[in-house]
C-alpha cells in the first residue's frame, strides 16, 4: 500500500489571488445627527495567477489473484498548486471522507493512510511554497497584513490612550498611519487634557476629604479617650475623700475643689 500524487493540468487559472494594493477611502455619514465620518481601508486589484496545474492524490495497494499482479487504486483529493502555495490546503478537511471509506475497504486504521498521505504531500508542499514565497504577490501580501496589523496595534493604544472604544481613531488617521483630520486630533488631546485636570481636581479633593476626615476621627478618640481618662480620675478621686474612707476629717473643702474641676472637665 502506497500513496501517488500526479501533478494534472488545469483549464482554468484560480482567480484568489492576493491584493494588489491597500487603499484608504472616506466614508461619509451621519447617525443620531452625531457625525461619524471616518477613514477606512480596502484593497484593489487582484494578482494574476497563472500556474495552471494540481496534484491529485490516490491511495494504491497491490495485491495476487491468479498469479497476476493487480492494483486497486483510491482516489482521495484533488488539490489546487495554490491552495499548496497558500497553506490553506487541510487533509483532513480535503479528504477525510474518503480516508475513511478507503481505510474501510482496505481493512487498515485511517491513521495510516494519513501518515503515508501526510509523508508524500509536505515535501511537495514545502517546495511549492518556498517558490510562490518569491512572488511578488506573497511579498505584497505580507506588506499589506504588516501594515494592517500595524495599523490595529496603534488604534488599540491611541484607544486607550483617550478612553475611545469607536472610530475615532479613523476620523484622525488612515491605515498608513498619516493623519488627516489635526483638528480634530487637537479637540480630541483639549478634551484629554480637561478630562485629566478634571481627574487631579477630584483626586486632590478626595485626598483632601479623607485627610480631613481621618483627622476628624483621630481627633475626636483622642478626645473621647482624654475623657475617658479624667473620668477615672474624678472616680479615683471621689472615692478617696469621700466621708467614709476618711473618718473623722473634713474633707468638705478637698471635694468642692473636685467638684469644680469636674465642671471645668466637661464630666
Amino acid at each position: 500500500m502506497y500513496c501517488v500524487i500526479q501533478e494534472i493540468p488545469t483549464k482554468k487559472p484560480d482567480k484568489g489571488g492576493y491584493a494588489r494594493e491597500l487603499k484608504v477611502e472616506y466614508l461619509q455619514m451621519t447617525i443620531m445627527n452625531q457625525d461619524e465620518s471616518h477613514y477606512y481601508y480596502t484593497t484593489k486589484g487582484k494578482f494574476d495567477r497563472p500556474i495552471k496545474k494540481a496534484y491529485k492524490i490516490s491511495i494504491h495497494q497491490s495485491y495476487r489473484e491468479e498469479g497476476h499482479v493487480k492494483k486497486k487504486q483510491f482516489s482521495i483529493c484533488t488539490v489546487n498548486y495554490y491552495d499548496l502555495a497558500t497553506g490553506i490546503f487541510s487533509l483532513y478537511d480535503w479528504g477525510d471522507t474518503k480516508i475513511q471509506s478507503t481505510a474501510a475497504a482496505l481493512g487498515c486504521n485511517p491513521d495510516v493512510l494519513y501518515d503515508l498521505i501526510a509523508k508524500k504531500i509536505e515535501p511537495l508542499q514545502n517546495t511549492i511554497q518556498a517558490e510562490f514565497q518569491e512572488t511578488e504577490e506573497y511579498k505584497t501580501h505580507i506588506k499589506i497584513d504588516q501594515i494592517i496589523a500595524e495599523y490595529r496595534k496603534n488604534k488599540e493604544k491611541w484607544n486607550k490612550k483617550y478612553g475611545f472604544t469607536g472610530n475615532e481613531y479613523d476620523k484622525c488617521y488612515d491605515v498608513f498611519g498619516t493623519l488627516r483630520n489635526p483638528d480634530l486630533l487637537d479637540q480630541f488631546q483639549k478634551q484629554r487634557r480637561q478630562s485629566e485636570e478634571y481627574y487631579q481636581k477630584s483626586r486632590s479633593y478626595q485626598e483632601n476629604f479623607y485627610s480631613n476626615y481621618n483627622q476628624y476621627v483621630q481627633s475626636s478618640v483622642e478626645q473621647s479617650d482624654k475623657q475617658e481618662a479624667l473620668k477615672a480620675i474624678y472616680r479615683a478621686a471621689a472615692k478617696a475623700l469621700h466621708p467614709d474612707a476618711n473618718p473623722g476629717k473634713d474633707t468638705t473643702r478637698a471635694m468642692a475643689v473636685l467638684n469644680d474641676l469636674k465642671k471645668q472637665w466637661g464630666l
